[in-house]
């Protein structure tokens, strides 16, 4: 059966309790649909989630966006339920799912807030025709390669910012808040639409090139022939530029391109040293412009003719620096070498607790069958704290969900344990942290009263978690 609902932009923000997308909690969603030609189609939507009992909101993150836990008990929901409403607004068809610097950040947290909660962490990007994009992507983009009609500084000083406030003040776009989701969203979205007024045959390029096998169809046509790196990598010092020459898919992880960096200086020395080059490891590939570039997520990469004799000139390209690179390299890295690189090996990081280990590995199809059908039954109000699937990972996830979530069905055992777990969370010298650093904060902020008063609130909030767990 086809999708029968329009091709839709979704353009969304979360605010957090933390800057860590994995381990800080939402605080506040915010989302606008909109039609191909940007015209809003649906009323703004904003939700509140309040934090567990075992989670200490980040103090500098509560002075930044204001929204304290004690409001977010008042208007928000638990996260089983705030993450059900967002996976119901993310895998509507033919969603293009949007925001600025999502692909780092906020894409992350739906992640990870789906994977605590029993949601596929991964099909809303791709299933049903959803795509993923990113605003701040094509922001360096259009910083790099076509800056014209875009005020980006009101100097001359570097380091030039891309925050979205600071080109949102610079551009006239109205952005009544700074830090709130959804005032986030509506600027994000003007930000967007200054962009395609500006070079809409740029921006469809862009637009085109953000699907993941049109990426791969450009890099098989330019396998060792140079392409243009738009990323954050390079730096605002270096315009978030540069070219690099693809060089073969990891054979393992199919989403890495290993590529050459062709804009360094390097020690050509390294290069004809065939032991240094035959005995590499992950430090000294680095060192000779080996770079990995994870075509998972969205990396901007453009034809290099699309660099033009000014934009060399504005962006101070050293050419002379760049043919050499491309001479020794082709001169001195063969296929073996390079089939070698592909074969590489990354460490990966052992987690102890549940929560970090979303990218640990795939839930299988059988469990995946498994899981879908136990969030139904949550759905329902059923919770069965003696459903197990093979998966080793979800017996601890389904006690921090019950725990987290719905404590009343826990079992007698498993009160026990989260008491015990509770207890060692709190413990006197993380509480006497945490109380100095918002004293520390307060001696900073003693002349500002909002922030004073977040502050308070935060040790008020402290108290009353503290009172909690000294009832259980």
């Amino acid at each position: 059966m086809k999708n029968t609902f329009p091709f839709n932009f979704l353009f969304y923000d979360y605010e957090t309790f933390g800057t860590n997308p994995i381990l800080d909690k939402p605080s506040q969603f915010a989302c606008i649909r909109t039609d191909f030609n940007f015209n809003i189609i649906n009323k703004p939507i904003i939700l509140y989630c309040y934090p567990p009992i075992d989670y200490l909101p980040n103090p500098e993150s509560v002075l930044i966006t204001s929204i304290t836990p004690q409001y977010t008990r008042k208007y928000g929901l638990n996260e089983s339920n705030f993450s059900k409403k967002i996976y119901n607004i993310l895998n509507l068809p033919n969603t293009c799912i949007i925001g600025y610097n999502n692909i780092a950040f906020d894409d992350e947290i739906t992640r990870n807030i789906f994977y605590r909660n029993f949601f596929d962490s991964y099909e809303w990007s791709w299933k049903n025709n959803n795509t993923r994009w990113d605003v701040l992507s094509l922001v360096r983009a259009f910083y790099s390669l076509r800056p014209k009609g875009i005020n980006w500084n009101n100097s001359n000083l570097h380091p030039i910012s891309l925050k979205l406030s600071n080109l949102t003040k610079l551009n006239n776009i109205d952005h009544y808040k700074s830090h709130d989701a959804l005032s986030d969203v509506y600027s994000t979205l003007n930000l967007l639409r200054l962009l395609k007024q500006t070079n809409i045959k740029f921006f469809n390029f862009l637009f085109f090139i953000r699907k993941k096998k049109n990426i791969l169809k450009l890099i098989t046509k330019n396998f060792f022939e140079p392409l243009i790196y738009i990323s954050s990598y390079f730096g605002s010092e270096k315009n978030y530029f540069g070219r690099i020459l693809p060089l073969i898919i990891h054979k393992k992880n199919k989403n890495i391109l290993i590529a050459f960096d062709l804009d360094n200086d390097y020690f050509f020395d390294d290069f004809k040293n065939k032991n240094f080059i035959e005995n590499f490891n992950l430090k000294n590939l680095f060192s000779i412009g080996i770079r990995f570039i994870y075509l998972n997520k969205f990396p901007v990469l453009i034809p290099l003719n699309v660099l033009r004799k000014k934009d060399i000139i504005r962006l101070k390209l050293n050419q002379k620096r760049f043919l050499e690179n491309l001479f020794f390299f082709k001169k001195y890295f063969n296929f073996k070498i390079i089939n070698k690189l592909s074969k590489i090996k990354f460490k990966k990081k052992i987690y102890k607790h549940v929560d970090n280990k979303l990218y640990e590995s795939f839930f299988s199809y059988f469990d995946k069958k498994k899981i879908y059908f136990f969030r139904q039954l949550i759905n329902k109000n059923i919770i069965q704290d003696d459903f197990k699937i093979f998966d080793n990972r979800f017996s601890d996830l389904l006690f921090f969900f019950q725990a987290r979530n719905f404590e009343n069905t826990l079992s007698k055992i498993n009160q026990y344990r989260w008491k015990k777990y509770l207890l060692k969370f709190f413990s006197s010298k993380k509480i006497f942290l945490y109380k100095e650093k918002i004293f520390s904060l307060k001696k900073k902020y003693y002349k500002d009263k909002k922030k004073t008063y977040l502050l308070k609130e935060l040790l008020l909030y402290l108290k009353f978690l503290i009172k909690i767990i000294k009832k259980k």
